[in-house]
Formats: structure tokens, C-alpha cells, sequence
């Protein structure tokens, strides 16, 4: 279960918190951009249940193929789109009860472990894309939530997306900066190559400021879209600073680390912020956004240290 996000905001151990933020940072892909012309590195990522439900209406389910399905998966505590949730990348050969019941078991799913796990679980096509796992063995759980089905062709879709993923990422891995004009040409390439001609390519959020392409993909709509990035070395800056601290204040000493780093990798004309005061509650920030148009790199959410 390594691919696994954290659950809603609550305090964790710093041992803890770290590893799921380097988890994070390593695993997550394919993530849609939060705002444009920003890119965000996030530290401790939640993942409410009511956005999640009310993302799309529920009668587009019921028509969506396996291939539409198959980039993530979604468990929830209850049969209800408004239960606590956690999503996670879909995997080959992923068997999705026990990946379910092991977000459960490990306190991922809810916090304190709301008890034993349970043994059966129902898939159905999710609300928003992905694939989304309720706890039960009723077959009309899917009808009553007003879902789909989970595709009879599932797994092999997963085996085809996961493949287009993995091509993804070799194509544009972590610290490149292939600029508009070649990343086009190359996920094209990549859709091509791996059977998905029929998918479109679109570009958004290109500046001086953000001048690297990072691909996310979207099953629903059949389009990758590669969006304006920040260039690796201040990214990378960023984040050794907010982490000499473990993006927990004083304010103005994290401010400065990061201002320091940035400034030393090169970026002197970009600003550091944050988007709220620490609190003796909230003591420390959940990640890093960068603002192109601005030039800013931002301390933002909340995370106990």
C-alpha cells in the first residue's frame, strides 16, 4: 500500500509525517494542476470525501468505459460519498478489498482505526473518474449511490493506463524541463505508441517563469495536458529549505531558510510567503506552491510538527 495518501487533517507524529511526505513527493503522479500556472509540492495531502462525491454528476457513471476507470481508486469508510476517503494510484494486478482493507487497518482510511476492518467490499465506477470501493458485500450498493457498475474489462484497462503512466513519467522524469514545443512532440509520441491515438494533447500555463512541462492525464476526457512548471532547481531549492525546519516555524526563520536556498540555487528575484500565521495548533505548513506570475514561492496548509 504505498501508494497511499493521507486521510483528513489530523496530528501526526513528526517521524511520521515525514515519511508520508516523502512518500508523497516520490509516488504521486499524474496529479491535475491546483491553479494556473502554479505547481504544487505537497507535503501532506487530504483528501475530503465531499469533493471528491460532488465532483461530477453521478448519471455520467454509468456509461463510462473501463479505460475511463482505471487511473485511480477510491476507498471509503462507509457507503456514503460523503465518508471519510482516501485515493490512491490504481496498480496492476491490485486486488481492491485488500488494498482497501490495508488503508483501513493502517489508520490511512480514518484516524483512531474505527475497528476491524471489513471483509467484503463493492467497486463501482466513481463519481469523478477512478474507481470508487465501499465497505459490504450488497450488489445494489452501487444502484443506491447512484453509480455504475465496475467495468467487466477493468483489469485490463488498468494494465493498458498503467503502461501509458509508467511511459509518462520515463518520458518526462523528475528534475527535466523538456520546454512546450518538445513535450508536445513527445506525449504525443507516447499516446501513439501505447494505443491511445484518440486522445488529445493540450498545453496550458507556459511562461519564462514556468517554462518546464508536466504531463497529467485524464481517462475521463482522454486528454493529456502539460502544464507550465516551475523549473526543477527552484523547486528543489524550495523544498531543502522549508525542510532544514521541517516546514515548521518560527515564521520568519522558515521564511528566511527558504529565501536563503532559492537565492543560492540562482532565484533571488522570486519572493517567499506564506498564506497563513503558524499557530501553537498548527506549528508547521503542509507544502510549497509556486506562483509564475508572481514569482513567489508559497508556504501553505497546516500540518502539526
Amino acid at each position: 500500500m504505498n501508494d497511499l495518501l493521507p486521510p483528513k487533517e489530523r496530528e501526526l507524529e513528526p517521524a511520521r509525517l515525514a515519511a508520508m511526505k516523502r512518500l508523497i513527493l516520490d509516488r504521486v503522479v499524474a496529479e491535475r494542476p491546483v491553479r494556473r500556472r502554479r505547481r504544487r509540492l505537497v507535503a501532506l495531502v487530504l483528501v475530503p470525501a465531499a469533493v471528491i462525491g460532488a465532483a461530477a454528476g453521478y448519471a455520467a457513471t454509468r456509461g463510462r468505459t473501463a479505460e475511463q476507470v482505471a487511473d485511480m481508486v477510491t476507498c471509503y469508510q462507509s457507503p456514503s460519498l460523503s465518508a471519510p476517503a482516501i485515493g490512491f494510484p490504481s496498480a496492476v494486478e491490485q486486488d481492491l478489498a485488500s488494498a482497501c482493507r490495508n488503508a483501513w487497518t493502517s489508520g490511512a482510511l480514518a484516524w483512531p482505526v474505527p475497528g476491524p476492518a471489513p471483509s467484503a467490499w463493492v467497486a463501482c465506477s466513481g463519481p469523478a473518474g477512478g474507481v470508487a470501493v465501499f465497505p459490504g458485500g450488497d450488489s445494489h450498493t452501487c444502484d443506491g449511490l447512484h453509480l455504475g457498475p465496475l467495468p467487466a474489462d477493468y483489469a485490463a484497462a488498468v494494465a493498458r493506463f498503467s503502461a501509458l503512466r509508467d511511459d509518462m513519467s520515463a518520458q518526462f522524469p523528475d528534475g527535466s524541463c523538456a520546454n512546450r514545443s518538445d513535450a508536445e512532440t513527445q506525449a504525443r509520441a507516447v499516446l501513439d505508441a501505447d494505443g491511445f491515438s484518440a486522445w488529445s494533447v493540450t498545453a496550458t500555463g507556459f511562461s519564462d517563469a514556468a517554462p518546464c512541462a508536466a504531463v497529467s492525464l485524464d481517462p475521463v476526457n482522454g486528454v493529456a495536458t502539460l502544464s507550465g512548471v516551475v523549473k526543477p532547481a527552484l523547486s528543489a531549492a524550495a523544498m531543502r529549505g522549508a525542510e532544514q525546519s521541517s516546514f515548521c516555524g518560527p515564521e520568519a526563520a522558515l521564511l528566511a531558510n527558504v529565501r536563503d536556498a532559492i537565492t543560492s540555487a540562482g532565484f533571488g528575484d522570486w519572493t517567499v510567503a506564506a498564506d497563513h500565521a503558524p499557530s501553537a495548533q498548527w506549528p508547521c505548513y503542509a507544502g510549497l506552491d509556486f506562483d509564475a506570475e508572481t514569482r513567489s514561492v508559497i508556504l501553505e496548509g497546516h500540518a502539526t510538527g
